[in-house]
């Protein structure tokens, strides 16, 4: 739920204090490099005309505003932005140590583990640090240690929907994880199948990526202790997941 002082914000703003401000990014929106139109343009132009908000959120406006973990353009989700050089450090120092937790809910091709329900799982698999494609998700070159935990929440018919932790950080970590494992994620245009992101446009008129970043866990200056912050899932994801849970075979 947006907080009701941000009422007038272009995106939910659903965190928000000195320095930091966390929002729920939709798919198909890029989060920089799209003046105008991408999150860090538009929360900037936002706070820079609302003074409280500037006030409240000790907006630097040399500093600017920078987005601290990274969500691709068809991921939907929870966006960390950083306002002021004190905050970034901070934050940037949480993430780098491994103690900004991330998950996500993803909704994946075929029955994944059917027997492990709730379980924890682990896809280790080494990966570049840099994006890969479709025929080698691993990535050409050298390959460094990367870690994804799991666990499967619900099967549908087709689907299966699962909850992952990131251990490591590195470019498409789910995705790259998730195709190597047979089993890609939905509308996954890069890793998954071309013929599959067809149909769920065609039939479902889903054309987005099937990963959500739903929650942050992590400590702000000045507090105490951990904070959780949540997305719910976004209509789409969950309207084609009960479809195909309710269709017939």
């Amino acid at each position: 739920m947006m907080l009701k002082n941000y009422q007038q914000s272009p995106l939910p703003v659903l965190s928000a204090g000195k320095g930091y401000l966390v929002v729920d990014k939709p798919a198909g929106m890029a989060v920089h490099n799209r003046p105008g139109a991408d999150v860090c343009s538009m929360m900037k132009d936002f706070i820079l005309s609302h003074s409280r908000i500037r006030q409240k959120a000790a907006f630097s406006e040399e500093f600017g505003i920078h987005a601290l973990n990274r969500l691709d353009k068809t991921t939907s989700g929870l966006l960390l932005l950083t306002c002021t050089p004190e905050a970034h450090r901070h934050l940037a120092n949480q993430l780098t140590q491994g103690r900004i937790r991330k998950e996500y809910i993803a909704i994946v091709h075929g029955a994944l583990y059917p027997a492990l329900r709730q379980e924890w799982l682990q896809w280790n698999l080494p990966l570049t640090k840099t994006a890969a494609g479709r025929s080698n998700p691993q990535g050409k070159g050298k390959r460094v240690a990367c870690d994804t935990r799991l666990r499967i929440l619900h099967h549908s018919r087709r689907y299966t929907m699962i909850q992952c932790n990131l251990i490591t950080g590195r470019t498409h970590q789910i995705r790259r994880h998730a195709a190597l494992d047979g089993h890609s994620i939905l509308g996954d245009q890069r890793y998954g199948s071309k013929r599959s992101c067809r149909y769920l446009a065609e039939h479902h008129s889903f054309k987005r990526l099937a990963l959500h970043a739903s929650s942050l866990t992590l400590t702000f200056a000045g507090t105490s202790g951990c904070q959780r912050i949540e997305s719910a899932l976004p209509l789409s994801m969950r309207q084609l997941f009960e479809h195909d849970l309710e269709s017939k075979p």
